[in-house]
């Protein structure tokens, strides 16, 4: 039936909270008051608007406490019903204040344009970094209850760095069903897919079973996995297709159940579509398929023998919690099962203790988390300093605007408007603008970060990362513009609401009744802006100071006529003997290619991402203090590497063909390593050992100190094999060719050479070796284009304040640069006079900007690629650029000051 005014009331919650707001105040009879109001409103609006209306004024009592907090010799409260109705009515006071406000805007369209672009790029830059950072980090898990999964991880040897963990330590773990309702091990790897243009190389992610059911998903097509399926030996290899793959390459076909696809060379049924909106428990990376442990076996060569040694830590372990069961209870007994399997397994699990997170804890992996955090604090930092600049410009802007309606002000209080009032109306205005200023950024944010994310690092896989906007990123764009507008309009409406009201009636070009004063807030907040540009700038001048010296770093190498191309060799079917023979073809292939003289292969090429080391054992050798092994790097080569890459053997001799399989184990050294361990490079014919029970491996000879992991690394140990003897256990091997020719045109010459010598290998990669070097500089080049992209934005923020202030101060002054020129003062000395006074807040910005940035950056010196924090170059050159953009900033208005005719100035008000 239709509910009428006797038959409904306010609100509830919304009562319940007005009612205690207005008890803590003594304040009882406004609530009856809002209540007889709602009712009034039920019969002429509607009871849906009424609700509005009622919830809206609930909002609207914390803006209007604020003003109250800055009431100034208002009018005792009085008991006239009418004025107490009117006091109960915040929300039409609320309205009329935002009516004002927005008529005050339009009023003055070039201020309310300048004021929504300066508020709009910062709030813009900050919800930039914001969504990606949110993406990354803070964005919830697509899990069923993510509260009751937990991460586990088995530490590494020190017992303190949480690592991946062996398939047998898994089991071990599946097995505590008091602890957990399930629990599943994962782990992404690269596969090859055969397609009609040949192969490629996409992500699959190895899975228990029940992978999508303890993570309380389901697939969005076909069935799951069956717990057979797990079990090592089966027959028939199996798989669910990712929902983006299902929609973008196979065109969203119903029909894909059952269908087969060809992943490294072998046949693999289609049993199901995966979760919508699920990419797998890798944040930023795409899953193109998942495959039970099972059938893994059927298309990796290599997995039987990781899945069955607790040796090999290869997997990601995820468990959710029995009822009752807590993280803490979980992690006492996981560290308890550490030590159990420490005893029963002392050669593969001494010193390794088994940890547990909850899973909300953990976004990609503690140990890349430990570095993610760091970095979002500060892009969050530096955006937030571009935001500093932006609403100090806003403060000034609305300073100006408000010494420019004293006369208004004084007018209205003089008429009876009570302090408060004033301040309510003034900060409606500045947050009106903020929230304006927040639309606009939100545009500008969505942009922005899709432009800074198309910066990808060049590896040879696709890097996706999820930037719709979700309520975190709304929220915080709400916050952060209503918050900023309130906060930096505060001071301008405290200054606006208090004149000398005789005074300024009397004479409103004077200044507002009171002595001007040197050195007024104006002034304080455009040095602010420039010592805080003059920050940035700097750390971005650093940071590129560092790219261009990383960039003349020798890394050891021919660098310049160099291509790469890396190659799943034991994908499309290959076993390791048929793996390293395709190897070994292609290169003798490669060899023949006009333009090609030389080809090598190599299981990693120096300045890769991955890493390969091994603990050395020297006879005789006393380990440093607080060392407790001899960690080195090493590669595997063919004998042509070396000339290939223009390495210099320094002593003995390079591999050679007699350096196989049934020779034995030689190796070369680097000179850094020489040094270290033997103290001379003349170490041909010594040894060294992998462990005690390894055979002795013999110094053939001692190559040139190379870069290995980092250009701004020290020489580092560094050992080199023989490809013949340990080269093609890995999955993917890098083709190393020295061009006589231009090495850009390689790239297409291997994708040529692969498919024509086998179609179902894929070429993961191909590159010149230019372009892989850009690895290295990736991170040095995002940071100083970041920084210098948004250092020269508060740049251009604070020139606009500087402008501003100086503009301003100039037209105030008009009467008296009029009567200057009137009595004979030379035009040079007018603009002298005005260019001094924004010079003067500027070189105190300079110095105040300078002092901090020596005390902000020496955090960054592990990151500057051997530039000094306090690069005086840097510093200087910085000042110079902002002293020198401050400088035109004040000489546009000193100029304009010095044509004024003294007549129109002399008549001037």
């Amino acid at each position: 039936m239709r509910r009428t005014p006797d038959t409904v009331g306010p609100p509830r919650v919304a009562a319940w909270l007005l009612t205690r707001y207005f008890a803590r105040r003594g304040r009882h009879e406004l609530a009856d008051e809002l209540a007889e109001l709602f009712l009034a409103r039920v019969q002429s609006r509607g009871l849906f608007r009424a609700r509005v209306w009622y919830w809206m004024q609930l909002a609207s009592f914390p803006l209007h406490q604020i003003s109250e907090r800055f009431r100034h010799h208002s009018p005792a409260p009085s008991r006239d019903p009418v004025t107490r109705r009117r006091r109960g009515t915040m929300l039409g006071s609320f309205l009329q204040d935002m009516r004002y406000a927005a008529r005050r805007l339009r009023q003055s369209p070039g201020f309310t344009a300048i004021a929504i672009a300066i508020m709009g790029l910062g709030i813009g830059a900050n919800t930039a970094i914001f969504s990606i950072v949110n993406a990354v980090l803070f964005k919830p898990l697509p899990y069923e209850n993510p509260s009751e999964l937990v991460r586990i991880f088995t530490t590494e040897d020190d017992g303190e760095t949480p690592m991946v963990s062996s398939y047998p330590d898994f089991v071990d773990i599946r097995d505590r069903t008091d602890l957990f309702s399930g629990a599943v091990a994962h782990s992404a790897m690269i596969v090859s897919l055969l397609n009609d243009e040949g192969a490629e190389t996409v992500f699959v992610e190895y899975v228990s079973a029940d992978f999508f059911e303890v993570l309380g998903l389901s697939p969005a097509l076909g069935r799951g996995f069956d717990s057979r399926e797990d079990e090592f030996g089966a027959s028939e290899a199996v798989a669910i297709v990712g929902h983006q793959a299902w929609q973008g390459r196979h065109g969203s076909d119903p029909n894909i159940v059952g269908t087969t696809v060809r992943l490294n060379g072998r046949p693999v049924t289609i049993v199901g579509v995966g979760p919508e909106g699920f990419s797998g428990s890798m944040i930023g990376f795409t899953m193109e398929f998942w495959m039970p442990w099972g059938t893994a076996t059927l298309i990796d060569s290599d997995m039987r023998r990781i899945v069955q040694s607790r040796g090999s830590h290869s997997l990601s372990v995820t468990a959710r919690l029995q009822p009752g069961v807590t993280v803490a209870q979980a992690a006492a007994a996981m560290e308890l099962l550490g030590r159990q399997l420490t005893e029963k397994h002392p050669d593969t699990n001494t010193d390794r203790n088994i940890v547990t997170m909850a899973a909300a804890d953990v976004r990609l992996h503690p140990f890349i988390d430990a570095v993610l955090y760091p970095v979002a604090g500060l892009l969050m930092a530096v955006v937030g300093l571009v935001l500093l600049v932006a609403c100090t410009n806003l403060a000034n802007l609305l300073l100006v605007r408000a010494s420019s309606r004293g006369r208004e002000v004084a007018v209205r209080l003089a008429l009876g408007a009570t302090r408060r009032r004033l301040v309510s109306q003034l900060l409606t205005e500045s947050t009106l603008l903020g929230a304006f200023g927040g639309a606009v950024g939100l545009a500008l944010a969505y942009w922005t970060a899709m432009f800074i994310t198309s910066f990808r690092p060049p590896v040879g896989f696709p890097i996706a990362v999820d930037l719709t906007l979700d309520v975190r990123v709304l929220a915080f764009t709400v916050v952060l513009s209503i918050a900023t507008g309130a906060i930096f309009g505060l001071a301008p409406a405290l200054r606006a609401s208090r004149p000398d009201v005789v005074s300024t009636l009397k004479d409103d070009t004077r200044p507002h009744g009171r002595v001007r004063r040197r050195f007024g807030l104006t002034n304080v907040l455009v040095v602010s802006q420039v010592g805080v540009s003059l920050v940035l700038l700097i750390a971005a001048g650093l940071f590129l100071r560092g790219l261009l010296t990383a960039q003349r770093v020798d890394p050891g190498f021919e660098t310049e006529s160099v291509a790469i191309a890396t190659v799943g060799h034991l994908m499309g079917g290959n076993g390791e003997e048929d793996g390293r023979e395709f190897l070994y073809e292609l290169a003798r292939r490669l060899e023949t290619h006009p333009g090609v003289s030389a080809v090598a292969l190599a299981d990693r090429v120096p300045l890769a991402a991955s890493l390969q080391t091994q603990d050395v054992i020297v006879d005789g050798y006393q380990l440093p203090a607080g060392t407790d092994a001899l960690e080195t790097d090493y590669t595997a080569v063919t004998p042509e590497f070396f000339d290939v890459m223009d390495i210099p053997i320094l002593r003995g001799r390079a591999f050679n063909s007699h350096d196989t399989e049934a020779s034995p184990d030689v190796a070369i050294v680097s000179a850094a390593m020489a040094r270290q361990i033997w103290g001379t490079e003349d170490v041909v014919g010594r040894q060294f050992r992998w462990g005690p029970a390894d055979p002795p491996i013999e110094i053939v000879g001692v190559a040139q100190d190379t870069k290995v992991r980092t250009l701004g690394e020290a020489p580092r140990r560094h050992v080199w094999l023989p490809f013949a003897q340990e080269g093609a256990r890995l999955l993917f091997v890098s083709v190393v060719a020295a061009t006589t020719g231009d090495p850009g045109a390689m790239p297409e010459v291997f994708r040529r050479e692969v498919k024509a010598l086998n179609s179902s290998v894929p070429l993961f990669e191909a590159k010149t070796m230019q372009q892989h070097l850009g690895i290295m500089l990736f991170a040095p080049r995002m940071a100083a284009f970041l920084l210098a992209g948004f250092g020269i934005l508060a740049m251009v923020l604070a020139t606009i304040g500087l402008y501003g202030v100086v503009a301003y101060s100039v037209a105030r002054r008009t009467r008296e640069v009029g009567i200057r020129v009137a009595l004979g003062a030379d035009r040079s000395r007018v603009v002298g006079m005005v260019v001094r006074e924004g010079m003067t807040m500027v070189s105190i910005g300079v110095v105040v900007g300078l002092g901090l940035s020596v005390v902000a950056m020496r955090p960054l010196a592990g990151l500057l690629n051997g530039v000094s924090v306090v690069d005086p170059v840097t510093f200087v050159g910085v000042a110079v650029l902002l002293t020198v953009v401050a400088l035109a900033a004040s000489y546009v208005p000193a100029r304009r000051a010095s044509r004024v005719d003294p007549m129109v100035a002399l008549r001037y008000e």
